[in-house]
């Protein structure tokens, strides 16, 4: 999924299911390394959308990005929790797995 400026919080609010937003600044090394990590992932049970905030500052202001790499998971556009700094696969995939079953009980 592609996001922008003007239309981001639509595209979300109108996606179906749960977002993770993968928030990265190009100057950052560990944006770099966990990308090759999120890329490393099999398959992920949500939607993925990379949000590069120097080149889409308004979302990242939006979401009060502090720091990067940030990943956000998010429904309807509204954020369901977040964790910072560099992940291994493993923890992002047990961190999902924990939210995603949390996000099911509140259904």
């Amino acid at each position: 999924m592609e996001l922008n400026n003007d239309i981001f919080e639509k595209q979300l609010r109108e996606h179906s299911g749960p977002v993770l937003l993968f928030f990265v600044s190009e100057v950052c090394g560990p944006s770099y390394a966990m990308q090759m990590t999120i890329d490393e992932l099999e398959s992920l049970p949500v939607s993925l959308c990379e949000i590069d905030i120097q080149a889409q500052p308004a979302i990242g202001m939006h979401y009060k990005i502090r720091g990067t790499p940030l990943l956000m998971l998010t429904q309807n556009a509204k954020p369901i929790t977040s964790r910072i700094g560099t992940q291994s696969a493993k923890q992002i995939e047990e961190w999902l797995e924990k939210s995603l079953d949390k996000l099911k009980g509140q259904s």
